[in-house]
């Protein structure tokens, strides 16, 4: 099960700083890395349940972690808030433009080929994914009116706070929806250009716009029942008074210990939207390339003695190689999150909150990357972008 500590909840694993957040006692001492200092009543709340509580004093928990904290508090929190507010917003916005132009040159490029086809849907999954950037109903968790950068509260009333969950839900599950969605097109691209190469006489009979089009609806009809069921059955909303805050507020709980969400996280989300699409494209990418490599050494031997300069390869295998390429290192950099186990060390915790929020920028990047290299690698793309500041009419 992929547990990652962020304070962004990274949209590429379980929400795991909200399935955190449930191993300890009072869910509103640490909310999202934060730590209260404000409370009269016990605080530092990082004190696993099997511990014994002393009501008169305080959790039973070592001095010198609460001194940590309380020097770590105010760090990691603004950043927190910077990266959340600020950061991810930005990088949302900047990836839906640039969706939107791959997008545009897709269709003016035509979509009588099946490669277009497949980019133009995984440009649709990468747009999904960057709904997690710019998840309005989690940002404004960040706006409370009792804290200055938030207790992952919804500091509303209670209807208020309902549609900020409801919306939240949506946007979260929407965004996990496109990261699978894209790891699976992204296991057809390769089988697509690994037909190509290898067969590449039976390449037109096999693979046709219209089949590229029915594996496509097939990838998001496949993973839209884990939408639905994420949606419904992994979070719960809670409404109450937050004596730590002296406010009421409205809470995202991830119900993560129930073994259903358990199995299915683990077991569908993890292996066959993770771990599956990452060994077929690196083994494809690497039967591709062994293919390529081979098949220009030949052509240079043929036109070596004409004199003239040999072709460099085909555009479109580069472009789609180096759009798995990139899947590839997004992945690769997610995967230490899957030895993540809760800790109460404030250390640790501080790294689990910085590589969480290392993940969902990579994945963010991973959701609109796509549109450079189509720019920088493919001269056709390249033309049809520009084409759209020429003042020339075609």
């Amino acid at each position: 099960m992929t547990t990652t500590f962020s304070a962004a909840c990274p949209s590429s694993s379980t929400q795991a700083c909200l399935a955190l957040k449930s191993n300890y006692q009072d869910p509103a001492v640490l909310q999202d890395g934060h730590v209260s200092t404000t409370s009269s009543e016990p605080t530092y709340n990082m004190t696993p349940k099997n511990l014994q509580y002393n009501s008169t004093t305080m959790y039973t928990f070592y001095d010198q972690v609460l001194a940590e904290a309380r020097r770590l508090y105010g760090f990691i929190t603004k950043v927190n808030w910077y990266t959340i507010v600020v950061l991810y917003p930005c990088i949302g916005v900047v990836g839906l433009v640039a969706n939107i132009l791959s997008a545009f040159i897709l269709i003016r490029s035509g979509l009588g080929k099946p490669s277009n086809i497949f980019l133009l849907a995984i440009a649709l999954a990468d747009s999904l994914c960057l709904l997690g950037a710019a998840n309005i109903a989690y940002i404004l968790m960040h706006f409370p009116k009792t804290f200055p950068f938030g207790v992952f509260l919804w500091q509303y009333s209670i209807s208020e706070s309902l549609a900020c969950y409801v919306f939240g839900v949506a946007f979260r599950c929407l965004s996990v929806y496109g990261i699978y969605v894209s790891a699976a097109l992204c296991m057809v691209v390769t089988t697509e250009r690994l037909i190509a190469v290898y067969l590449p006489l039976h390449f037109i009979n096999i693979v046709t716009p219209f089949r590229a089009w029915l594996v496509c609806f097939g990838c998001f009809a496949i993973w839209l029942p884990y939408l639905i069921f994420t949606g419904i059955m992994w979070y719960r909303f809670d409404y109450r008074f937050y004596n730590q805050w002296n406010a009421y507020g409205g809470e995202m709980t991830f119900k993560g210990s129930e073994m259903i969400n358990v199995l299915l996280d683990y077991y569908v989300g993890s292996i066959f939207g993770k771990f599956i699409p990452l060994a077929v494209v690196i083994a494809g990418s690497v039967l591709i390339a062994i293919k390529v490599s081979i098949t220009l050494r030949k052509r240079r031997k043929m036109v070596a003695a004409s004199g003239k300069p040999s072709s460099s390869g085909s555009r479109t295998t580069t472009t789609l190689l180096v759009v798995c390429l990139t899947f590839v290192i997004t992945k690769i950099i997610v995967l230490p999150s899957y030895f993540y186990t809760p800790t109460t060390d404030i250390q640790l915790l501080m790294f689990w909150n910085f590589y969480g929020a290392v993940i969902n920028i990579a994945e963010y990047v991973n959701g609109f990357c796509n549109f450079f290299i189509y720019v920088f690698l493919n001269k056709k793309f390249r033309v049809v972008f520009l084409s759209i500041f020429s003042r020339k009419k075609r």
